[in-house]
């Protein structure tokens, strides 16, 4: 089979981290990646939320797209979860990719009906679990800055309409919000929302253990959404920002003990088929020592086996104090993940039995928001690198698996 390149990842502003508006990403991002790559197939996976389906009309957009491109770009319902996964007396959120195909006659109708189901229940529980945690932030800094009652009303509004149309607030809406209002004490700000601020007294980072009330722990999740949804699929989503294994996991999370050796977690998700597959493609950022390397030097003695090549993100202009700067991010090409999805599917095979059938699948899926961020998201684009080999995340679209019609071709430079 020709491989068929598609994106099963990817996020507009419904989603808390992301500026990129639907209309931005069927009329220009989306035709400027067709010029360059076979693009056959995307999701749009908003963290905890449908309204890509349900309000910005989606599947209209996509269908407007393909008739003035001639192309035959398709598209798959998904969201991104952020489970809790427990280490001792604190939790993580990890996220999980759901997928479904449309079973309604259309993704807004088959989206509405997940809604009304348990996944709305489940993504609204977990938006309102993140939004407590972003209130308590906001509570820390008006404390810490000794804000008035008027500022904080202020504070409250400029937040929440920095918010829309994301369903949650993030962590960036806060010091935007916070920065508009107090200009002056923008570096301050920063340093007040870094979870390696040195002085706990001006710290206004919340870790996940500290909000009550809603917890969603994500084996009894996948359980549920295994039983209601017999054909959706949930896959991991970047298993290597948790694997202890990986050389670029986060160096914080392994000196608290927070990640998983992903050879032996995954296996066991998959023995209990709370999981159908795990994304193997991406891009990882360099780690800011080793930015400055020369490209070449970096491939060559700084980086994992896994890892392809190495590209540069185009220059980049801080919008606040005019300066250039560019970053540096590696396409990885998850070898490691291949290699687990392979020992499950052959585990199965000596196992026989009803999950000897069903294959264990490996997605790609670039995590792409849309453009760089001060949360540190890098601009990579939809679609660039991914190459999904495994036909069922297609299939579930409903649609024949057919590449799509490149446009006539302007090559890299338009991006």
């Amino acid at each position: 089979m020709e491989p068929r390149f598609c994106d099963w990842h990817t996020h507009l502003n419904f989603s808390k981290d992301s500026p990129l508006s639907i209309k931005e990403y069927f009329e220009e991002r989306l035709p400027r990646v067709i010029r360059d790559i076979p693009l056959a197939g995307v999701s749009i996976t908003d963290h905890n939320t449908l309204r890509a389906y349900t309000v910005g009309e989606a599947e209209e957009y996509i269908r407007s797209m393909n008739n003035q491109l001639d192309t035959r770009v398709k598209l798959l319902i998904g969201t991104e979860l952020s489970l809790d996964v427990m280490f001792g007396e604190k939790k993580d959120h990890w996220h999980f990719l759901f997928y479904h195909p449309n079973t309604k006659g259309s993704l807004k109708r088959t989206a509405e009906w997940l809604e009304n189901g348990t996944l709305g229940y489940l993504m609204r529980t977990i938006a309102s679990q993140n939004n407590e945690r972003h209130r308590l932030m906001a509570e820390k800094a008006a404390r810490y800055l000794n804000l008035i009652p008027g500022d904080t009303q202020a504070l409250n509004s400029i937040i929440e309409m920095e918010r829309e149309p994301s369903p949650e607030t993030g962590r960036e809406h806060i010091k935007k919000a916070l920065t508009i209002l107090f200009p002056h004490l923008k570096n301050r700000v920063q340093d007040m929302f870094s979870s390696s601020c040195d002085d706990e007294r001006s710290s206004c980072y919340v870790a996940n253990e500290e909000v009550n009330g809603f917890d969603v722990p994500y084996i009894r999740v996948l359980e549920e959404l295994k039983r209601e949804y017999p054909k959706g699929i949930v896959l991991l989503a970047h298993p290597w920002r948790y694997d202890s294994e990986f050389r670029f996991a986060n160096k914080p999370k392994a000196a608290q003990g927070r990640l998983r050796d992903m050879s032996e977690f995954v296996p066991e998700l998959a023995r209990q088929d709370l999981i159908r597959g795990l994304e193997i493609y991406g891009y990882y950022l360099i780690p800011k020592h080793l930015r400055d390397m020369d490209l070449q030097d970096l491939i060559e003695n700084h980086v994992p086996g896994n890892v392809q090549h190495s590209v540069r993100c185009p220059l980049k202009l801080d919008k606040d104090t005019g300066k250039e700067y560019t970053i540096k991010h590696l396409r990885y090409i998850g070898t490691r993940y291949r290699l687990i999805a392979e020992r499950v599917n052959e585990a199965r095979k000596r196992e026989g039995g009803r999950l000897s059938e069903i294959r264990f699948l490996c997605a790609g899926g670039n995590d792409s928001h849309g453009e760089e961020l001060p949360g540190g998201k890098p601009d990579i684009p939809i679609g660039y690198g991914c190459r999904e080999t495994d036909p069922l995340p297609f299939d579930m679209t409903g649609i024949r698996h057919t590449p799509a019609r490149p446009i006539p071709a302007i090559g890299s430079l338009s991006r």
